[in-house]
């Protein structure tokens, strides 16, 4: 539930950015790309350089996916 959140308000915030639809259909992976990988997913987050770790917070996929491995963990 919360990735669905967290990804319809992306998306509802990069389609107030963009202005057709056929910019959002271009640019869009370009913005994901970076934060997939700053989240963790292909990319230990250790080592992540200095310099990109405030953009690792800004991630919306590293919150969830810390809170999926959280919550596998506990069960």
């Amino acid at each position: 539930m919360l990735g669905w959140w967290a990804g319809s308000g992306y998306g509802l915030f990069l389609s107030t950015i963009f202005p057709t639809l056929e910019i959002a259909l271009a640019l869009v992976p370009v913005l994901i790309i970076p934060f997939f990988i700053l989240a963790g997913f292909f990319v230990n987050q250790d080592s992540i350089p200095i310099w990109l770790i405030e953009f690792e917070y800004l991630s919306v996929f590293k919150w969830l996916f810390q809170s999926l491995a959280i919550v596998i963990k506990l069960f």
